[in-house]
């Protein structure tokens, strides 16, 4: 009997998926058999997530710590290269935010802008009295917040020029406000601070690549906690767009990309 159930799935210059499977399966393999496993797979939330991670640090089975956000619970594992994602799918009313995400990478990757987005691949199906439950892997890189939106603030002043600070009789009041809201949206990290930066830092035709294959797809909140370092590169980590879970249900949007 098989506990863990391989998908095909497409390599990565990234990491190499085959490998991981082969490393985390018989982790997986003493993680299915804790009883806290079983509940979080019967009530996939938040609160049953923590409580999950950390049967597995207690258990000695992997030394990380756990995190969640609103569609997705995070297993950070210290010294490896890749964090386990566990999608909330009770939360979520049976969306798999993880999934999305695997088929928005294999996207990019096609497009030519894969470069902007963290790897991502499922690893494998475990197997539970409950049926079986999807685990998915993603590069690690450093999501230091503050730092991300420091270098953001750098990038803006750089390239714009304060109204205040012309050497002019009288400011022009339209060209102050829109200075301080673009400014303001840098200090915030949000998602129109995170656009103004690409927009600075990328020439004009990769950022319309860019910026067109995230219309395309739906993903829309891209602020800077969704952003990390990785390999000396800001790249986005958290891209399964809301809207686009919702709207793209059809097996022909994930099938295009092997899922």
């Amino acid at each position: 009997i098989y506990y863990i159930i391989y998908i095909e799935s497409e390599r990565s210059d990234n990491m190499n998926i085959d490998s991981l499977r082969e490393q985390y399966m018989p982790i997986f393999d003493q993680i299915r058999k804790l009883p806290e496993f079983e509940e979080f797979v019967g009530n996939s939330n938040i609160d049953t997530f923590r409580v999950l991670s950390m049967a597995i640090r207690k258990a000695d089975i992997l030394d990380g710590y756990g995190d969640t956000g609103e569609t997705k619970g995070v297993f950070v594992p210290y010294d490896e290269d890749i964090v386990l994602k566990f999608p909330l799918l009770s939360r979520c009313k049976g969306f798999d935010y993880c999934r999305a995400e695997v088929r928005n990478y294999r996207a990019a990757e096609k497009a030519e802008v894969g470069q902007y987005f963290a790897w991502t691949d499922k690893l494998f199906d475990v197997y539970t009295d409950k049926g079986y439950y999807p685990i998915y892997a993603m590069v690690q890189v450093d999501c230091d917040e503050e730092a991300i939106t420091d270098m953001m603030v750098e990038t803006f002043c750089e390239n714009n020029r304060n109204p205040d600070d012309e050497d002019v009789d009288e400011v022009d009041e339209d060209a102050r406000q829109d200075y301080e809201d673009r400014y303001n949206s840098a200090c915030s990290g949000s998602t129109e601070g995170v656009n103004e930066w690409f927009h600075s830092t990328l020439d004009c035709r990769e950022y319309a690549k860019l910026d067109r294959f995230l219309c395309f797809n739906d993903i829309d909140d891209i602020h800077s906690g969704n952003l990390g370092f990785y390999d000396g590169s800001v790249v986005i980590i958290d891209y399964s767009g809301y809207n686009f879970v919702l709207e793209h249900t059809d097996k022909e949007w994930y099938a295009a990309y092997g899922l």
